[in-house]
């Protein structure tokens, strides 16, 4: 029978079912947007669900000026500070003692750029110059090697993940056609420290030679078995990084993107927003980053969408503000640094006091 509403209704599905089958995917990346304005009264009590303060013990052997970063493994508390020395403490604030001696001697170092502690051996690794120094949990020095002599520059990020090692290089100057590359690569070593896998994850390339950093190495956050990186670049350039990534088998898949408020240029044609870091732990999401030489940090939390800005840090209850930096991301337990309040000008000032906050 020839029923043109039947035709017409034939016609329909068919293209119907064509647009079904040829409609794209939704995008599985997740779009946080950040706030316009800070908020000036987020306390540590407004997020945290416990705050603990460490103060370390003074000593002469033991004074730190300024703390580069902090590591928790097994009630143990690995100072990094600014001599780039290792001093560690217990929760209590007590002086454990210095991790290996400095020098320029076969065991000895002068310096550090980066190291990790392996969370399933409980071996403390250093990256010292052009050695990897090794230590087992109690400290003594297991072994001392040189980085692969294929690798003329040094590291300044290292983890152990499930049992893989990562390390990441930021390297300056590369001569190019056209300039000059500032380029960051992930590498992936074996147990012996030799490197398996390289992965490219930045190429910026400049007429003139700029090396800048903003004071963060958080690359990787891990949590459950899961690896996410961001990397960030100091420069200026005409569009905004603002993705963090997902690192599976040396790949990356976006996760998650930052929509910071634009015009993300000012009139100048230079960058607003200097991204920092962008870390998740299990529950949040949080990036410090700078806008106008000031230091924001943005915490989000993923499951209620509720999110906080603010500048220079979260007031603490004496009116302090203070940046908060991951800890633990299994426990999105954060720290901060507070320095010691001044007594009088007639003695050292007191070691600073580490903050723990575990949010809520």
């Amino acid at each position: 029978m020839d029923n043109p509403f039947f035709r017409l209704f034939l016609v329909a599905a068919i293209f119907s079912g064509f647009f079904a089958c040829t409609e794209k995917p939704k995008s599985e990346l997740i779009e946080i947007n950040v706030p316009s304005k800070v908020n000036t009264e987020v306390t540590l009590n407004d997020i945290a669900d416990s705050i603990q303060y460490i103060q370390l013990e003074t000593r002469p052997d033991a004074f730190i000026s300024r703390i580069k970063e902090v590591l928790l493994h097994d009630d143990k508390l690995y100072i990094w500070y600014l001599f780039q020395k290792i001093l560690v403490f217990d929760l209590e604030g007590k002086f454990l003692g210095a991790l290996g001696k400095q020098g320029e001697g076969p065991g000895e170092y002068r310096s550090v750029s980066a190291m990790a502690i392996d969370d399933i051996s409980g071996e403390i690794y250093l990256f010292a110059g052009k050695k990897i120094m090794r230590y087992s949990p109690e400290h003594e020095l297991i072994e001392e090697k040189r980085i692969d002599s294929s690798l003329d520059f040094g590291f300044d990020f290292f983890r152990i993940l499930g049992g893989e090692r990562f390390g990441i290089s930021q390297e300056y100057g590369n001569v190019v056609e056209g300039g000059f590359a500032n380029e960051t690569k992930l590498y992936r070593f074996d147990a012996a420290m030799a490197v398996i896998d390289t992965l490219p994850l930045r190429n910026v390339i400049m007429e003139k030679k700029i090396a800048s950093a903003l004071g963060y190495t958080d690359y990787i956050s891990s949590y459950d078995g899961k690896h996410f990186i961001y990397t960030p670049v100091t420069t200026n350039e005409n569009y905004l990084r603002d993705t963090l990534y997902q690192l599976r088998d040396m790949q990356l898949k976006p996760f998650a993107k930052l929509n910071f408020p634009k015009p993300h240029l000012d009139d100048r044609g230079f960058k607003k927003y200097y991204i920092a870091n962008v870390v998740h732990t299990a529950n949040y999401i949080s990036s410090h980053f700078y806008e106008k030489s000031s230091l924001h940090q943005f915490l989000f939390h993923m499951e209620s969408g509720k999110g906080y800005l603010v500048k220079d840090g979260f007031l603490d209850e004496d009116g302090d503000r203070f940046s908060l930096r991951v800890l633990s991301a299994e426990e999105d337990l954060f720290y901060f640094v507070k320095p010691a309040a001044f007594v009088s000008g007639e003695q050292e000032e007191a070691n600073p006091v580490i903050g723990l906050v575990k949010l809520k």
